[in-house]
Protein backbone atom coordinates (compact mmCIF):
# COMPACT_ATOMS: atom_id res chain seq x y z
CA UNK A 1 0.00 0.00 0.00
CA UNK A 2 2.55 2.38 0.97
CA UNK A 3 4.83 1.82 -2.32
CA UNK A 4 0.90 2.74 -4.36
CA UNK A 5 0.85 5.39 -2.19
CA UNK A 6 4.24 6.85 -3.09
CA UNK A 7 4.55 6.07 -6.40
CA UNK A 8 1.60 7.90 -7.57
CA UNK A 9 1.72 10.74 -5.16
CA UNK A 10 4.60 11.56 -7.45
CA UNK A 11 1.53 13.02 -10.23
CA UNK A 12 -1.41 12.85 -8.20
CA UNK A 13 -3.28 13.75 -5.10
CA UNK A 14 -3.02 10.49 -2.85
CA UNK A 15 -4.96 9.85 0.44
CA UNK A 16 -3.52 7.06 2.01
CA UNK A 17 -5.15 5.13 5.35
CA UNK A 18 -4.11 2.92 7.64
CA UNK A 19 -5.29 1.20 11.16
CA UNK A 20 -1.83 1.42 12.63
CA UNK A 21 -1.36 4.91 14.26
CA UNK A 22 2.30 5.00 14.71
CA UNK A 23 2.67 3.76 11.10
CA UNK A 24 0.89 6.79 10.10
CA UNK A 25 2.38 8.95 12.45
CA UNK A 26 5.85 8.06 11.08
CA UNK A 27 5.03 7.92 7.64
CA UNK A 28 3.56 11.69 8.07
CA UNK A 29 7.14 12.42 9.45
CA UNK A 30 8.90 11.43 6.46
CA UNK A 31 10.33 7.91 8.30
CA UNK A 32 9.13 4.75 6.53
CA UNK A 33 7.61 1.67 8.92
CA UNK A 34 9.37 -0.93 6.83
CA UNK A 35 12.82 -1.20 5.70
CA UNK A 36 13.00 -0.48 2.32
CA UNK A 37 15.71 1.66 0.85
CA UNK A 38 13.67 3.93 -2.04
CA UNK A 39 10.67 4.19 0.26
CA UNK A 40 12.55 5.62 2.49
CA UNK A 41 14.27 7.89 0.39
CA UNK A 42 10.90 8.81 -1.19
CA UNK A 43 9.68 9.90 1.98
CA UNK A 44 13.15 12.06 2.87
CA UNK A 45 13.15 13.65 -0.03
CA UNK A 46 9.57 14.75 -0.16
CA UNK A 47 7.86 16.39 -2.51
CA UNK A 48 5.00 14.32 -2.97
CA UNK A 49 1.09 15.22 -2.52
CA UNK A 50 0.08 12.41 -0.19
CA UNK A 51 -2.11 13.17 2.87
CA UNK A 52 -2.15 9.91 5.44
CA UNK A 53 -4.61 9.31 8.18
CA UNK A 54 -6.96 6.94 10.27
CA UNK A 55 -9.73 7.18 8.75
CA UNK A 56 -10.20 5.23 5.40
CA UNK A 57 -13.88 6.48 4.66
CA UNK A 58 -12.50 9.98 4.98
CA UNK A 59 -9.76 9.14 2.72
CA UNK A 60 -12.24 7.72 0.20
CA UNK A 61 -14.20 10.85 0.05
CA UNK A 62 -13.70 12.42 -3.56
CA UNK A 63 -11.51 9.64 -4.68
CA UNK A 64 -11.85 8.39 -8.61
CA UNK A 65 -10.19 5.74 -7.72
CA UNK A 66 -10.06 3.10 -4.19
CA UNK A 67 -6.58 1.07 -4.16
CA UNK A 68 -7.64 -1.79 -1.35
CA UNK A 69 -3.80 -3.02 -0.28
CA UNK A 70 -4.57 -5.39 2.25
CA UNK A 71 -3.43 -9.35 3.90
CA UNK A 72 -5.26 -12.27 2.15
CA UNK A 73 -3.66 -14.63 4.49
CA UNK A 74 -3.99 -18.21 4.13
CA UNK A 75 -7.64 -19.30 5.74
CA UNK A 76 -6.93 -20.39 9.47
CA UNK A 77 -8.71 -23.81 8.37
CA UNK A 78 -5.90 -24.59 6.24
CA UNK A 79 -7.87 -23.84 3.11
CA UNK A 80 -6.97 -20.99 0.25
CA UNK A 81 -6.56 -17.18 1.07
CA UNK A 82 -8.91 -15.44 3.54
CA UNK A 83 -10.57 -12.81 1.37
CA UNK A 84 -12.39 -11.49 4.22
CA UNK A 85 -10.21 -8.47 4.64
CA UNK A 86 -10.53 -7.43 1.19
CA UNK A 87 -14.20 -8.05 0.84
CA UNK A 88 -14.78 -5.68 3.75
CA UNK A 89 -12.69 -2.81 2.98
CA UNK A 90 -13.85 -2.89 -1.09
CA UNK A 91 -17.43 -3.00 0.46
CA UNK A 92 -17.11 0.11 2.49
CA UNK A 93 -14.97 2.00 -0.02
CA UNK A 94 -17.92 1.51 -2.64
CA UNK A 95 -20.23 3.09 0.33
CA UNK A 96 -18.05 5.91 0.75
CA UNK A 97 -16.90 6.22 -2.71
CA UNK A 98 -19.40 5.24 -4.80
CA UNK A 99 -18.50 6.62 -8.30
CA UNK A 100 -14.74 5.73 -7.69
CA UNK A 101 -13.15 2.60 -9.28
CA UNK A 102 -12.39 0.17 -6.92
CA UNK A 103 -8.58 -0.77 -7.60
CA UNK A 104 -7.64 -4.25 -5.52
CA UNK A 105 -4.30 -5.10 -5.30
CA UNK A 106 -4.07 -7.82 -3.05
CA UNK A 107 -3.71 -11.11 -4.40
CA UNK A 108 -7.08 -13.53 -5.21
CA UNK A 109 -8.69 -16.44 -5.68
CA UNK A 110 -9.99 -16.65 -9.42
CA UNK A 111 -13.83 -14.82 -9.68
CA UNK A 112 -13.46 -12.69 -6.54
CA UNK A 113 -13.37 -9.75 -8.46
CA UNK A 114 -15.97 -10.80 -10.62
CA UNK A 115 -18.56 -11.75 -8.10
CA UNK A 116 -17.50 -8.44 -5.95
CA UNK A 117 -18.84 -6.43 -8.68
CA UNK A 118 -21.45 -8.57 -9.48
CA UNK A 119 -22.97 -7.92 -5.98
CA UNK A 120 -22.21 -3.76 -6.95
CA UNK A 121 -23.15 -3.47 -10.94
CA UNK A 122 -22.90 0.55 -10.71
CA UNK A 123 -19.36 0.19 -9.38
CA UNK A 124 -15.99 -0.29 -11.63
CA UNK A 125 -13.98 -2.82 -9.95
CA UNK A 126 -10.42 -3.77 -10.94
CA UNK A 127 -7.73 -6.44 -10.10
CA UNK A 128 -3.93 -4.76 -10.77
CA UNK A 129 -2.10 -7.67 -8.95
CA UNK A 130 1.75 -6.45 -8.04
CA UNK A 131 4.75 -8.27 -8.63
CA UNK A 132 7.05 -6.83 -6.43
CA UNK A 133 10.20 -7.98 -3.72
CA UNK A 134 9.98 -7.92 0.18
CA UNK A 135 12.10 -4.54 0.62
CA UNK A 136 11.87 -3.62 -3.07
CA UNK A 137 8.48 -2.93 -3.67
CA UNK A 138 8.63 0.56 -4.31
CA UNK A 139 11.61 0.18 -6.53
CA UNK A 140 9.72 -2.86 -8.52
CA UNK A 141 6.58 -0.37 -8.91
CA UNK A 142 8.92 2.33 -10.21
CA UNK A 143 10.80 -0.31 -12.58
CA UNK A 144 7.71 -2.52 -13.46
CA UNK A 145 7.82 -5.73 -15.67
CA UNK A 146 4.76 -5.44 -16.69
CA UNK A 147 1.59 -4.01 -15.89
CA UNK A 148 -1.42 -5.82 -15.27
CA UNK A 149 -5.35 -4.43 -14.95
CA UNK A 150 -8.48 -6.43 -15.09
CA UNK A 151 -12.03 -5.40 -15.35
CA UNK A 152 -14.67 -6.99 -13.71
CA UNK A 153 -17.47 -7.31 -15.90
CA UNK A 154 -18.77 -6.50 -19.42
CA UNK A 155 -19.46 -2.57 -18.71
CA UNK A 156 -17.64 0.06 -20.37
CA UNK A 157 -16.88 1.81 -17.21
CA UNK A 158 -14.91 -0.76 -15.67
CA UNK A 159 -12.80 -1.36 -19.23
CA UNK A 160 -12.34 2.69 -19.74
CA UNK A 161 -11.24 2.69 -15.67
CA UNK A 162 -8.72 0.09 -16.17
CA UNK A 163 -7.05 1.74 -19.22
CA UNK A 164 -7.43 5.03 -17.29
CA UNK A 165 -5.78 3.14 -14.31
CA UNK A 166 -2.52 1.62 -16.43
CA UNK A 167 -1.74 4.71 -17.55
CA UNK A 168 -1.78 6.25 -14.32
CA UNK A 169 0.80 3.54 -13.13
CA UNK A 170 2.86 3.43 -16.05
CA UNK A 171 3.35 7.31 -16.11
CA UNK A 172 4.27 7.81 -12.71
CA UNK A 173 7.15 4.69 -12.79
CA UNK A 174 10.37 5.26 -14.48
CA UNK A 175 9.88 3.22 -17.50
CA UNK A 176 7.46 4.28 -19.81
CA UNK A 177 8.51 1.45 -22.02
CA UNK A 178 6.96 -1.25 -19.82
CA UNK A 179 4.38 -3.55 -21.62
CA UNK A 180 0.85 -2.98 -20.24
CA UNK A 181 -1.58 -5.77 -20.46
CA UNK A 182 -5.51 -5.45 -20.19
CA UNK A 183 -7.76 -7.85 -19.21
CA UNK A 184 -10.64 -9.65 -17.65
CA UNK A 185 -10.39 -9.51 -14.04
CA UNK A 186 -10.29 -13.38 -13.24
CA UNK A 187 -7.65 -13.50 -16.18
CA UNK A 188 -5.57 -11.04 -14.06
CA UNK A 189 -5.90 -12.82 -10.53
CA UNK A 190 -4.86 -16.22 -12.41
CA UNK A 191 -1.53 -14.45 -13.70
CA UNK A 192 -0.47 -13.66 -10.44
CA UNK A 193 -1.13 -16.94 -8.83
CA UNK A 194 0.54 -18.97 -11.68
CA UNK A 195 3.85 -16.09 -11.47
CA UNK A 196 3.95 -17.10 -8.23
CA UNK A 197 3.61 -20.87 -8.74
CA UNK A 198 5.64 -20.97 -11.70
CA UNK A 199 8.45 -19.67 -9.50
CA UNK A 200 7.64 -21.92 -7.05
CA UNK A 201 8.34 -24.89 -9.40
CA UNK A 202 11.73 -23.06 -10.80
CA UNK A 203 12.88 -22.94 -7.09
CA UNK A 204 11.86 -26.57 -6.41
CA UNK A 205 13.14 -28.07 -9.29
CA UNK A 206 16.86 -26.52 -8.81
CA UNK A 207 16.49 -27.61 -4.90
CA UNK A 208 15.91 -30.99 -6.24
CA UNK A 209 19.09 -30.82 -8.78
CA UNK A 210 20.73 -30.06 -5.62
CA UNK A 211 19.54 -33.16 -3.69
CA UNK A 212 20.37 -35.03 -6.85
CA UNK A 213 23.73 -33.91 -7.06
CA UNK A 214 24.08 -34.70 -2.96
CA UNK A 215 22.84 -38.30 -3.26
CA UNK A 216 25.50 -38.60 -6.17
CA UNK A 217 28.15 -37.33 -5.16
CA UNK A 218 28.20 -34.44 -7.38
CA UNK A 219 29.20 -30.86 -7.93
CA UNK A 220 25.77 -29.02 -8.03
CA UNK A 221 27.14 -25.46 -9.02
CA UNK A 222 28.31 -27.07 -12.19
CA UNK A 223 25.84 -28.71 -13.01
CA UNK A 224 23.28 -25.16 -12.57
CA UNK A 225 25.93 -23.51 -14.93
CA UNK A 226 25.69 -26.43 -17.56
CA UNK A 227 22.18 -25.33 -17.60
CA UNK A 228 21.71 -21.85 -16.94
CA UNK A 229 24.21 -20.73 -19.96
CA UNK A 230 20.81 -21.76 -22.32
CA UNK A 231 18.82 -19.04 -22.85
CA UNK A 232 15.30 -20.50 -22.45
CA UNK A 233 16.49 -21.36 -18.57
CA UNK A 234 18.94 -18.35 -18.21
CA UNK A 235 20.89 -17.74 -14.73
CA UNK A 236 18.64 -16.00 -12.53
CA UNK A 237 16.44 -17.34 -9.80
CA UNK A 238 18.91 -20.95 -9.89
CA UNK A 239 20.29 -21.18 -6.31
CA UNK A 240 19.52 -24.36 -4.53
CA UNK A 241 17.98 -23.71 -1.01
CA UNK A 242 16.20 -25.01 2.27
CA UNK A 243 13.35 -24.34 0.10
CA UNK A 244 10.47 -22.12 -0.53
CA UNK A 245 8.77 -20.18 1.90
CA UNK A 246 7.51 -17.01 2.59
CA UNK A 247 3.93 -14.81 2.58
CA UNK A 248 3.16 -15.78 -1.40
CA UNK A 249 4.53 -18.94 -3.02
CA UNK A 250 2.69 -21.54 -0.88
CA UNK A 251 -0.25 -20.20 -0.27
CA UNK A 252 -0.72 -19.50 -3.90
CA UNK A 253 0.45 -22.63 -5.49
CA UNK A 254 -2.10 -23.90 -2.64
CA UNK A 255 -4.99 -21.69 -3.76
CA UNK A 256 -4.70 -22.40 -7.29
CA UNK A 257 -5.37 -26.31 -6.41
CA UNK A 258 -8.75 -25.02 -4.64
CA UNK A 259 -9.39 -22.51 -7.26
CA UNK A 260 -9.75 -25.82 -10.02
CA UNK A 261 -10.19 -28.95 -8.40
CA UNK A 262 -11.46 -30.47 -11.56
CA UNK A 263 -8.05 -30.22 -13.52
CA UNK A 264 -5.20 -32.74 -12.72
CA UNK A 265 -2.89 -29.64 -11.30
CA UNK A 266 -0.14 -33.03 -10.85
CA UNK A 267 2.97 -30.45 -11.49
CA UNK A 268 1.50 -27.87 -9.45
CA UNK A 269 0.97 -30.44 -6.38
CA UNK A 270 4.29 -31.49 -6.91
CA UNK A 271 5.54 -28.60 -6.30
CA UNK A 272 4.48 -28.35 -2.75
CA UNK A 273 5.22 -31.83 -2.00
CA UNK A 274 8.86 -31.33 -3.61
CA UNK A 275 9.12 -28.21 -1.47
CA UNK A 276 8.55 -30.42 1.95
CA UNK A 277 10.66 -32.83 1.21
CA UNK A 278 13.87 -30.57 0.50
CA UNK A 279 13.36 -29.67 4.14
CA UNK A 280 13.30 -33.29 5.06
CA UNK A 281 16.23 -33.77 3.08
CA UNK A 282 17.96 -30.56 4.22
CA UNK A 283 17.28 -31.06 8.02
CA UNK A 284 18.97 -34.85 7.45
CA UNK A 285 21.93 -33.79 6.00
CA UNK A 286 23.13 -31.27 8.81
CA UNK A 287 22.12 -33.68 11.58
CA UNK A 288 24.05 -36.10 9.44
CA UNK A 289 27.09 -33.89 9.28
CA UNK A 290 26.90 -32.97 13.41
CA UNK A 291 29.40 -34.99 15.04
CA UNK A 292 28.09 -37.03 18.39
CA UNK A 293 26.97 -34.67 20.76
CA UNK A 294 27.76 -31.54 18.93
CA UNK A 295 26.59 -28.16 18.91
CA UNK A 296 24.25 -26.92 16.08
CA UNK A 297 24.99 -22.88 15.09
CA UNK A 298 21.84 -20.87 12.81
CA UNK A 299 23.46 -17.96 11.31
CA UNK A 300 20.75 -15.45 9.85
CA UNK A 301 17.47 -15.57 10.45
CA UNK A 302 16.01 -13.03 8.82
CA UNK A 303 13.99 -13.82 5.24
CA UNK A 304 16.23 -11.77 2.72
CA UNK A 305 19.39 -9.86 2.10
CA UNK A 306 18.39 -5.81 3.30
Amino acid sequence: GLANALLLARQNSVSAADIDRSRVELVAGGRSPIKDSEIEAALKEGGLDLAVGTDASSACLGAEYVIIAVPTDPATDGGGLDTSVVRREAEAAIAAAPEAAIVIRSTLPVGFTEELAARHPGSAVLFAPEFSREGKSLYDCLHPSRVIVGAAGKSEKAAAKAREFGALLLNASLRPDAPVLYMGASEAEAAKLFANTYLAMRIGFFNELDTFAQCAGLNAREIIDGLSYDERIGGHYNNPSFGFGGNCLPKDARQLILDFPDASGELIRAVSASNTRRGDFSARRILDLLPPGGTLGIYRLTMKTG
